[in-house]
């Protein structure tokens, strides 16, 4: 009797699953410890950003590849619901708040109470939250999160007043991962989830998308996607 040929795909999709269980209890006993054991000094308190963005980042990525092969398996489904966008980032910045909090950092949302958009909270969390990580590691002092509608579109902006996006992955920067250079210790998944996830989110004949540059408003690097 022949075996059967492992399925890789499937196999490596569990297990990313599981790992991503289990350092998700792990980031929460985490939080749990640095409230109940303030870092005493720069050097402890430094010791815990690192861990929490290393961990935060590992998450980050888990998530994308989990939902990257459901996509590519036909697997992944959008779930749109309307949702309160105010409400929904304010959640997603709660999340950071220890981090956000140990690097002192200065943080404005700005988005009106009221402005109501139909997407899949779930996917858009995902890449808020990949976002969000790398912009409070990057930036010098100041994170800012925005949103509005633009016409048929709602935009939300993270931007920051750091060192800004180097030129090549400002262009078609969903298309990044595709002539990365691993030598610059960056993969481009988040850039490609985000683009993914945005060309899902469709109304007729709209499709969001994603932009990247250094136009922010605090001097630094600016992340925008749209959803129509």
């Amino acid at each position: 009797m022949s075996k059967k040929p492992l399925d890789f795909a499937f196999i490596l999709g569990s297990a990313v699953h599981d790992v991503k269980n289990s350092l998700g209890l792990l980031m929460n006993s985490l939080d749990d410890f640095v409230t109940a054991n303030p870092p005493k000094n720069d050097s402890d308190t430094k010791a815990v950003v690192a861990l929490n963005y290393e961990a935060s980042r590992i998450n980050n990525d888990l998530m994308q590849l989990l939902s990257i092969y459901r996509l590519d398996t036909d697997r992944l489904f959008l779930a749109v619901e309307e949702h309160f966008v105010e409400e929904f980032l304010d959640d997603e910045l709660l999340v950071h708040q220890t981090l956000l909090q140990m690097k002192q950092l200065d943080v404005e949302l700005d988005c009106e109470e009221d402005l109501c958009w139909y997407f899949d909270s779930a996917l858009l969390k995902s890449v808020i939250n990949n976002v969000l990580v790398n912009t409070i590691r990057y930036t010098k002092d100041k994170v800012r999160i925005a949103a509005e509608a633009k016409g048929d579109y709602l935009c939300i902006t993270i931007e920051d007043n750091g060192r800004g996006y180097p030129d090549d992955l400002q262009k078609d920067p969903a298309e990044y991962l595709s002539r990365i250079d691993f030598n610059t210790g960056s993969t481009g998944l988040g850039l490609y989830f985000s683009g993914k996830v945005a060309d899902m989110h469709q109304n007729q004949d709209n499709k969001g998308y994603i932009e990247v540059d250094n136009k922010s408003s605090l001097g630094g690097g600016a992340f925008r996607i749209y959803l129509p």
